[in-house]
């Protein structure tokens, strides 16, 4: 019967910036499958997980705390099932993540990785984006579009200031800004662009503009999208990508658990039946 308990446990809202609501949406239709499908469901905030020891072996989450994090490797070490596994959602960092597609060959923008308070450093793109290394997104200025010299110097110098030491720089990328969603195991694939939907944390899509429709194999997209997340061993993801005017498909950001707001639905189904395949229970 342990193999039909639940751990549940909800992303803390200093991890859900401007989507606090659909985070909560997407994992209380997760939950209300998971029960339909016959397991118990045991609900934690992150705080309460800390101090919780109910002897669940299977995790379920959206956690993003290091604390909740190093609790949760514990708990894999001795043998119980995460989902995503604390080794997916180190993965999912952005140094990481460079690393791992360029050793790989998903594809990317060009990318360097550099130190913040480098003073000498000069723009290795004509227009580019700084983003943190050493967290999630939490802020707007945690990822920044840069076009000129001095203002890349000074979203270097805001970076060091807010104890960021290394920064992943991505060489912008001209085309359509689009945004997907998948489950590792599944068929589930889905993607929309974000413009037309007023889907944003920051207004960042702005950049980019209104997409031109840009024809490309929507095939090929899944493909590369499921390697992607093959790579960084993560269950259920989404993330960022452009498409250029030749069609061409690049990956510019990458997300354990995203929000799945347009197709919640039957995203929750998929994430159930991913999370009872690896309970053993299918």
């Amino acid at each position: 019967m342990e193999n039909r308990i639940i751990a549940a446990i909800k992303r803390r809202k200093e991890f859900s910036p401007n989507h606090v609501d659909n985070d909560a949406a997407i994992f209380a239709l997760c939950v209300e499958n998971l029960r339909t499908c016959g397991f118990q469901v045991n609900i934690y905030e992150e705080e309460e997980f800390l101090i919780a020891d109910n002897g669940e072996q299977i995790v379920f989450h959206m956690a993003r705390h290091h604390s909740t994090l190093q609790k949760l490797k514990e708990m894999e070490q001795a043998g119980c099932r995460v989902i995503n596994s604390t080794r997916a959602i180190e993965n999912g960092g952005r140094e990481q993540t460079t690393n791992l597609f360029n050793a790989t060959h998903i594809p990317q923008p060009c990318s360097a990785i550099i130190p913040s308070d480098s003073i000498s450093q000069t723009m290795p793109f004509p227009k580019l984006w700084l983003k943190r290394c050493d967290a999630h997104t939490i802020s707007e200025d945690d990822v920044c579009f840069v076009e000129t010299e001095a203002d890349f110097k000074q979203k270097l110098a805001g970076f060091a200031q807010r104890g960021s030491t290394q920064i992943v720089v991505n060489e912008h990328l001209e085309g359509d800004l689009v945004k997907f969603y998948g489950v590792s195991g599944t068929p589930f694939f889905f993607w929309f662009y974000p413009y037309e939907m007023n889907h944003s944390k920051f207004g960042q899509e702005e950049v980019n503009g209104k997409p031109r429709n840009y024809a490309f194999s929507e095939t090929e997209f899944a493909k590369i999208s499921h390697q992607a997340a093959h790579v960084l061993q993560l269950d259920i993801w989404g993330g960022d990508a452009i498409i250029a005017p030749d069609g061409t498909i690049r990956i510019i950001d990458f997300n354990d658990f995203p929000s799945f707001k347009p197709c919640r639905e039957i995203a929750a189904k998929a994430i159930a039946n991913r999370v009872m395949f690896l309970s053993g229970e299918s």
